[in-house]
């Protein structure tokens, strides 16, 4: 989980593979007090515009 919030903050974006990564986290049942901190780090930064959400096909 670390990795991908450092991938995501350092290019300023969310391909596929790490929102589809993302949301299998939030569907997990158990998450630990840094994945929830993580997670809410990056929500607040695509809400803010510092990180955008692409389509790639």
């Amino acid at each position: 989980m670390a990795k991908i919030f450092c991938q995501i903050y350092r290019y300023g974006y969310i391909d596929n593979k790490k929102r589809q990564h993302l949301q299998s986290l939030l569907l997990k049942e158990s998450l630990s007090e840094e994945e929830k901190i993580l997670l809410d780090r990056i929500l607040y930064a695509v809400r803010q515009g510092w990180v955008t959400i692409t389509k790639n096909f």
